[in-house]
């Protein structure tokens, strides 16, 4: 009695203490314009800017037209319709905030949104637990109260971040202790797959996040090296623009670090990337692959759609084939469109996170996850039900992957279970990694048909996915192989 009291008055006390907390939809004195092409020179452009008393801060390489400029003592409204107004402008936006967890409002009538649930949940958190209710209390190891914020490393800024480590010498293979915990590798058949390949180090995935601890011991093998750069020299050795950028970049703090200083990204990153049969741990989707780390998150979990565009180019340019999104926003934003499309059409495949609201994706959009050129993925439980946080959508949420009690790496040579799409997602984008080892030119559209062409088809998600079914790595590759 005592203890559901407790659960209760939190619920409320935390209820009361986020609601009052307004979050900020966009970065005040920032917008995103994009040019028609060939309609603006560089001096009529730098008049512009001069005349809003602005100044251009970044151009993106895939789509020179795409901008983001500052501005000073005027008010966002006024500039954007300056702009908006201008005959050389196609659109221009405001640079929205991302958050990894969207806001948990449920506008919807549907009675089924919340599915086991009795009301929506309304923390920027999946609940703990197994994705179904009533979930375990207290979570973790029954200690209360857990620890928060998550993570146990990197700090606010960038000198607290550890230096890279080198990579181990190689082991005696021998399997990994834990990989009965991490349900979801099994329950996709990614063991059996990896009778016919356990991955590649050849194939490039990008984790657009909140960095990754480098220095993992079950991630360290597969951590991306930057093969051109000399480290620690000050010198941008590849001329791409990024000095020392070895391990990634922290589009966060703007330097070479890419350390997660909250926890999540290194979760994602064990999922689809954990070095597999080194007798440590658990192993990812992949046992063998090279995971590219851009920071696009803060320790809070929140980011723009800027440093999420810089970090979406950054890992394409530097050969990645996948690059996995778990996070989003209910805010449509074009030039994040723009980017992921071109992306796209350079024979990236991207995977989006559909979301932790409850909702109906074909009736209330959540972005990237309904971008026209991404993979959307839905959360399921260990008893392949739709997790009971879980965004869908008939129409536009392609297939579901174990999303809930998820146990993968965390900072500090850690490992803890996770909840959410965010969980989810990593299953797919490491699946997807998977198909590339084997045939490395899959084309992203023909990686999705098989992705969804081989799922475990599943009542209970026939009219909750495109699919019908959860991911099947086994049969994914097994449909490669004919």
């Amino acid at each position: 009695m005592k203890r559901c009291f407790l659960f209760w008055f939190l619920m409320c006390f935390l209820f009361i203490g986020y609601s009052s907390e307004a979050k900020p939809l966009y970065a005040p004195n920032q917008v995103i314009v994009k040019f028609r092409p060939s309609t603006l020179s560089l001096q009529s452009f730098n008049l512009l800017l001069t005349q809003m008393g602005a100044s251009e801060i970044y151009t993106s390489e895939l789509l020179p037209e795409l901008k983001v400029i500052t501005f000073k003592n005027k008010s966002i409204d006024a500039v954007l319709t300056t702009l908006q107004s201008h005959p050389a402008v196609e659109y221009a936006e405001p640079n929205f905030i991302l958050y990894l967890k969207d806001d948990g409002d449920d506008d919807d009538d549907d009675d089924d949104d919340n599915g086991k649930f009795p009301f929506p949940w309304p923390f920027p958190f999946p609940p703990p637990g197994d994705g179904e209710f009533p979930f375990p209390w207290p979570p973790g190891d029954g200690e209360f109260p857990w620890p928060w914020p998550p993570g146990d490393g990197g700090g606010d800024t960038p000198k607290d971040d550890p230096a890279p480590q080198l990579p181990p010498d190689p082991v005696t293979p021998s399997e990994d202790p834990d990989l009965n915990t991490s349900w979801g590798i099994g329950k996709t058949g990614a063991v059996n797959a990896w009778t016919t390949t356990v991955g590649s180090k050849d194939i490039i995935v990008g984790i657009v996040d909140t960095g990754i601890d480098y220095n993992h011991e079950d991630l360290i093998t597969n951590v991306y090296r930057n093969p051109k750069e000399i480290p620690d020299n000050a010198i941008d050795d590849d001329n791409n623009g990024f000095i020392d950028d070895v391990i990634g970049w922290d589009f966060v703090h703007n330097d070479h670090l890419p350390y997660d200083d909250h926890m999540h990204g290194t979760h994602v990153a064990g999922t689809i990337g954990a070095t597999g049969n080194n007798g440590i741990g658990v192993s990812g989707i992949n046992q063998v692959v090279t995971l590219l780390s851009a920071k696009a998150f803060d320790a809070s979990g929140s980011g723009a759609v800027e440093t999420a565009i810089k970090a979406i180019e950054y890992v394409t340019a530097q050969g990645a084939k996948v690059i996995n999104n778990s996070w989003g926003d209910s805010e449509f934003s074009q030039a994040l469109e723009d980017i992921l499309a071109a992306v796209t059409k350079k024979g990236v495949t991207v995977v989006c996170a559909a979301g932790n609201e409850t909702n109906n994706n074909d009736k209330k959009a959540m972005y990237p996850a309904n971008s026209a050129s991404v993979i959307s993925v839905a959360a399921t439980t260990k008893a392949d039900k739709l997790a009971f946080f879980s965004n869908y959508g008939k129409k536009t949420v392609h297939l579901a992957a174990p999303g809930a009690e998820i146990y993968s790496t965390v900072p500090g040579n850690k490992y803890d279970h996770l909840d959410g799409t965010s969980m989810a997602s990593p299953h797919v984008a490491g699946a997807a990694a998977l198909l590339l080892s084997l045939k490395p030119t899959l084309t992203p559209q023909e990686i999705k048909t098989v992705l969804m062409e081989t799922v475990d088809k599943i009542s209970t998600l026939s009219e909750k996915v495109v699919a019908g079914g959860r991911l099947n790595v086994e049969k994914a590759i097994e449909k490669l192989k004919k």
